[in-house]
């Protein structure tokens, strides 16, 4: 940028005051009697520098008494600094006191013409005008003609602001003007300013961080008199607030407080001791700070020294300043803690809705209706500066169209119902899989095992379900699909598309049954739900789980053909059903290999195709668009081999460039010929 540019140019600015400790000590240095100095320096802005572009608008924010009026009034030429220089370049008006150029004597209306004059107008007409239009903002009636001595606060207040921005200025000047007023006044002048904005640089001084995240595209920090922080608005926000945390810890250190508002600490040693506690992340490591939404844990340890009848863990939190937020405990969600050997470890996981601040939690423990202990809890510092927040908390929320969206995606003759807003549903309108019905493949299968009960195991929308109807149009249809919302999707397609009995069951095929485990939802795509999430970002879900062995115990069937698709979860899938794989011939497995997604789930692609060979036959499927050219007979009989894991695994990384290939394998048992 030019230096035309630059419509405010502040070069090493500094402005002190003399102090004195008594007032008489002002006349013996002025009268000079001695050479002694009775004052000290008081530097109400030190040393600062700054620039203002056209049409940029800074924000300036600091404690009280930190030098943000002076440095305004400085700008405005209301008052000098002591040192530096200051150039401006283009009118400038400043609102530093909104009520500052009113006359108490005078009516409304002759402060208005009053204050036009000196701003320069001199045409009847035009004054006319304006005051009509400063009129009409302050909306004070019949009062516009009364001495302003009579108005109440908020009627100088917008008689003031109507006519301290009736003249669009080059640069404006606004000294906490939204902390006056009523709520509807407050929208005015915002309305009135975001008008002015394309037309105008300005300088809005503020201890509201929303106000000043709306409106500047810049920021700086002032601190005791020094410029510490220049910079966006967002990063200005959170060095700003980080150090008057730092602040309030150090007083907190300090003061010595009465009883607090937390209540009475307790702690009964005859019966618990060894008291233990961190908040952490979900990844396990110690937290100092918590973003707004990310995950956090507390783990607690105790031990007891004797069994206690109904063990209580809560924990209540309030605000440093004492307002009680909210409380939480185990009895809330009725789980009862383990206890072995005297010590109870037990883990607290929420998603994080406390706004920025510091907040005070006491780990209660209770036997019933008898304390055990009242600790005080390590402070939770939530931080955040992303967003505008209200309040103490901001709950989990979701924003969506009003307007239906469901969309209707046809493939062949089936008609399949997804959601708009899922990126990955609108591929299923370029999926090849509906060629599988036209293959050798499943004909083989129906015809060399004729399966009456089929499993499909991730059953995203239902449509692998379709595809095997068609097929195997006598077999029970059974799905497992741990998305609550997929499942309402997969009932209306599966109603309109088949003929086949079906049961759907909203789990997650695991390792175990009748467990509730946590489901993450990906924002981008409901392909890539998982049940360990990439990040923090991802929604969730509490969703019971179901087995494998569970399935077969309840669906019975002289063979069975199980397709697997659950984003790296397989290898929880396959230990699930190991009881009755291991034991039985009478089923036929398609899988998802995919290492990237495998390794998501903390499992090891090497190691679990190792167990998988060792335990069963595992073959490779072709890609789709060769089923026609493959029998059943030609792909089992190209089984992998052990020594040939490592070789594979590489192969199959190496079909995508960013090292996440997959493909689909076809796992039977060694007694089938």
């Amino acid at each position: 940028m030019s230096l035309r540019e630059v419509v405010v140019y502040a070069e090493k600015v500094s402005k002190t005051y003399r102090l004195y400790k008594k007032p008489f000590d002002r006349v013996k240095e002025s009268l000079g009697f001695s050479q002694k100095i009775y004052h000290k320096k008081f530097y109400a802005l030190n040393n600062v520098s700054l620039e203002l572009r056209r049409g940029e608008a800074l924000g300036v924010i600091g404690r009280n008494g930190n030098g943000k009026s002076t440095l305004l009034k400085i700008i405005a030429k209301v008052i000098s600094p002591s040192s530096g220089k200051v150039k401006t370049y283009g009118k400038v008006s400043a609102i530093l006191e909104l009520t500052s150029n009113l006359k108490p004597e005078m009516t409304g209306r002759e402060n208005i013409v009053y204050n036009l004059k000196v701003q320069g107008f001199t045409s009847k007409k035009e004054i006319l005008d304006k005051t009509k239009e400063i009129e009409d903002f302050a909306e004070i009636g019949e009062f516009i003609d009364q001495p302003v001595k009579v108005y109440s606060s908020g009627m100088k207040s917008r008689l003031g602001f109507g006519i301290a921005t009736s003249v669009e200025p080059d640069i404006l000047i606004l000294d906490e003007v939204l902390a006056v007023g009523d709520f509807n006044f407050q929208q005015k002048c915002l309305a009135k300013i975001n008008g002015m904005r394309e037309n105008i640089s300005m300088i809005f001084v503020s201890h509201s961080m929303n106000s000043v995240r709306l409106f500047c595209d810049r920021v700086i920090v002032l601190e005791k008199g020094n410029l510490t922080f220049n910079g966006k608005p967002d990063d200005a926000i959170k060095y700003y607030l980080e150090q008057e945390e730092n602040k309030k810890t150090k007083m907190k250190e300090k003061s010595i407080s009465t009883k607090p508002f937390y209540g009475d600490l307790f702690h009964n040693a005859n019966k618990i001791q060894t008291i233990t506690f961190s908040w952490v992340d979900s990844s396990g490591n110690t937290l100092e700070k918590v973003k707004t939404n990310q995950k956090v844990s507390l783990i607690i340890m105790f031990n007891l020294l004797y069994e206690p009848k109904n063990l209580i863990v809560g924990i209540p939190f309030w605000t440093e300043n004492g307002e009680c937020i909210t409380g939480i405990s185990n009895e809330m969600q009725k789980y009862k803690p383990i206890i072995k050997n005297g010590i109870c470890e037990i883990i607290c996981t929420f998603n994080n809705i406390f706004n920025p601040g510091r907040y005070i939690s006491i780990i209660s423990i209770y036997d019933g209706s008898e304390c055990l202990t009242r600790t005080l809890n390590n402070d939770l510092i939530s931080i955040n500066t992303d967003t505008r927040y209200f309040g103490f908390v901001t709950v989990e929320h979701t924003w969506l169209p009003k307007k239906n969206i469901n969309k209707d995606i046809l493939i062949n003759d089936v008609s399949l119902t997804v959601n708009s807003l899922d990126k990955s549903a609108l591929t299923y309108g370029g999926k090849t899989s509906y060629e599988e019905l036209n293959s050798e493949l499943y004909s083989d299968i129906q015809k060399y095992f004729n399966p009456s009960v089929i499993f499909d195991i991730g059953a995203n929308y239902g449509f692998t379900s379709i595809v095997f109807a068609k097929a195997f149009p006598k077999a029970e249809i059974v799905l497992v699909e741990a998305s609550s919302d997929l499942c309402n999707y997969i009932n209306k397609n599966l109603s309109c598309n088949i003929n086949n009995t079906y049961t759907l069951h909203n789990a997650i095929c695991a390792e175990n049954f009748d467990e509730k485990r946590k489901f993450s939802l990906n924002p981008s795509g409901s392909q890539d739900n998982r049940v360990v999430a990439e990040n923090d970002r991802w929604g969730q879900e509490v969703i019971p789980t179901i087995s494998l062995d569970k399935l077969f115990e309840m669906y019975h069937s002289d063979f069975y053909f199980i397709k697997i698709d659950t984003q790296g979860y397989e290898e929880n899938v396959f230990h699930g059903g190991e009881n009755y794989l291991v034991k039985n011939n009478n089923w036929l497995i398609k899988t998802e290999f995919a290492p990237y997604w495998l390794r998501s789930q903390g499992t090891n692609p090497h190691e679990f195709l190792k167990e998988l060979i060792s335990k069963y036959n595992v073959v490779e499927l072709p890609m789709r668009n060769k089923f026609k050219n493959d029998s059943l007979n030609d792909i089992l009989r190209n089984t992998i081999q052990l020594e040939e894991v490592d070789m594979f695994i590489s192969y199959i990384i190496g079909h995508n460039q960013n090292d996440r290939g997959w493909c689909d394998l076809m796992v039977y048992p060694k007694g089938i010929v």
